[in-house]
């Protein structure tokens, strides 16, 4: 299944190859370590679970952090050049909050495993690999506190607020209500299906900005 490229490919076909047997590779793997946590999975586990050789791994990726760090970059690359997509011609700025909460969200529930795996094992990376995928998450969440000081600053007509504890406390508390979504999320529920994502959506950022009494 994971056997390397055939050399007579034309480049663009075989690295299109390429890339779709890496991107379900990480989703397999993402599965097995929200299941058996990524300590207790080992490389064989993982050839074993896929029927495939080591080998057939190890073109994919050297080492287990390797993989570990595969499906965390994986997953904040797809989120945040979807939501730069998305907001390229939006100009308000709730308006931006709803869609980087609904963009998260949708992404998320498809993959619940790999939201598991980047909210329990990201601590497990080190040196370069956790250098990296810290990097991305700081480039997130400036994303969310821009959005954050924007809105206090239309709240209160003034164009000199900077970014202060308040907003740094608010934006991570609205990524722990979006990430911990795996804990309840069941798209086997009429109310919480992929269809109704965007109603979710609306809901999480309504309490956030308003606060529960004022729904």
């Amino acid at each position: 299944m994971f056997d390397t490229l055939d050399r007579g490919d034309d480049n663009a076909v075989a690295t299109e190859r390429y890339h779709l047997k890496l991107r379900d590779l990480l989703e397999q793997c993402a599965a097995l370590f929200a299941k058996k946590g990524y300590h207790n999975t080992s490389i064989r586990d993982i050839a074993r679970e896929m029927n495939t050789s080591l080998a057939g791994l190890y073109y994919y990726f050297k080492t287990k952090e390797e993989l570990l760090f595969l499906i965390s970059r994986y997953s904040f690359d797809t989120v945040m050049t979807s939501l730069a997509e998305k907001l390229d011609h939006e100009t308000d700025s709730k308006e931006k909050l709803k869609i980087l909460v609904q963009n998260h969200l949708q992404y998320f529930v498809t993959h619940l495993d790999a939201m598991k795996v980047l909210a329990h094992e990201s601590d497990s990376l080190t040196g370069e690999y956790y250098i990296l995928i810290n990097d991305k998450k700081r480039q997130y969440l400036d994303i969310l506190e821009r959005l954050l000081l924007d809105i206090q600053r239309e709240e209160h007509g003034q164009k000199n607020l900077k970014i202060t504890q308040p907003v740094k406390i608010a934006a991570l508390s609205l990524f722990g209500m979006m990430n911990w979504t795996y804990t309840w999320y069941n798209p086997d529920k009429r109310e919480h299906s992929p269809a109704n994502i965007a109603k979710i959506s609306e809901q999480m950022v309504q309490i956030f900005l308003n606060g529960f009494v004022n729904i």
